[in-house]
Formats: C-alpha cells, sequence, structure tokens
C-alpha cells in the first residue's frame, strides 16, 4: 500500500485571524508527495534477530559478538553478551546488547536481560 500526503499553497494563518476569504485552491496549488514510512524490522528479520540471540544465549561467552543478518531486506545487527551472572533468585542470566540496522543512517538498540528458566531463556 502506498500512502501519499496532499500539500497545497496559498493557505495562510496570519497573526491571530483568519483571512474572510481564503484563496480558491486549484490543482496547480497542490502537490502530491509520497510519505515514506521508517524502515521497521520484518517478520524474518525478528525471526533471524531471536535465533541470533538464542545461540548467543547458549554459546556466547562475556565479551564475543555475534551477528544477524537477513538477506532478503538487507537488514543486520550485532548482539553483543555484556555480562553472565547468577540472579539474587538463583537464575543463571546475561545482558545482552542487541542492535538493529534497517538502513544506513539508522541504528536501533536494546538492552536485554534473559534469564535461564526450566522452560528456557526468558527475557526479564
Amino acid at each position: 500500500m502506498r500512502v501519499f500526503l496532499v500539500v497545497c499553497a496559498g493557505v495562510m494563518l496570519a497573526g491571530c485571524g483568519l483571512p474572510s476569504q481564503p484563496p480558491p485552491l486549484t490543482p496547480a496549488a497542490c502537490t502530491v508527495e509520497p510519505v515514506v514510512a521508517a524502515p521497521v524490522l520484518t517478520r524474518e528479520d525478528k525471526h533471524a534477530r531471536a535465533l541470533a540471540i538464542y545461540a548467543a544465549l547458549e554459546h556466547s561467552p562475556v565479551g564475543m559478538s555475534t551477528i544477524w543478518y537477513n538477506p532478503p531486506t538487507g537488514h543486520f545487527g550485532v548482539l553483543q553478551v555484556l555480562k553472565a551472572y547468577e540472579s539474587p533468585r538463583g537464575r543463571w542470566c546475561k545482558d545482552l546488547r542487541v542492535s538493529s540496522v534497517v538502513t544506513s543512517d539508522e541504528e536501533h538498540l536494546d538492552l536485554l536481560t534473559a534469564c535461564r528458566a526450566i522452560a528456557g531463556w526468558m527475557l526479564q
């Protein structure tokens, strides 16, 4: 689905009052511009990232970086285990820094904590 924004010139608010007769809107006074939505992670991106997070939780020592990449979208990211420790409740936990790059100039950064439970790793 494509979304467009219609921008029309000639209608202005001056001071605190409105003009008694607004100028007529003509097609020449309007332009149609596509609205560009911010890129987001696709379901497949999130799946690739989740697999990398699970692999890091299971196998990566503190300080090691793991890369996730989704070839169809070109989106990628890096995750790093920052800290591994036993929680006060006696669970094995890891703190992770997870970056996701969706454009060349936009990077999302998440700090996650996951602890081992009976059912597997659980995000806190």
